[in-house]
């Protein structure tokens, strides 16, 4: 399954995500995507530490293009 927004608000994304590895178990894969600049998800945020698997999640920079999270995951 593929979890992607538009927005770059880590309550929308990094949390959703830690949320479904924790409690649904599911696992995140890691994306790679050429010509896009992107970092990779948030370790934590807010006072909260996600699950180390949040970090392969990508987060597409928004330059001349709009912003993106992305995250591949498997049960």
């Amino acid at each position: 399954m593929v979890y992607s927004t538009c927005s770059l608000e880590p309550e929308e994304n990094e949390q959703i995500i830690d949320f479904g590895i924790k409690k649904l178990g599911l696992e995140a894969e890691e994306i790679k995507i050429k010509g896009i600049e992107y970092i990779e998800g948030l370790g934590s945020w807010n006072g909260n530490v996600f699950s180390k698997e949040v970090k392969k999640a990508i987060r597409i920079i928004p330059r001349e293009k709009e912003g993106f999270f992305i995250c591949k995951l498997r049960k």
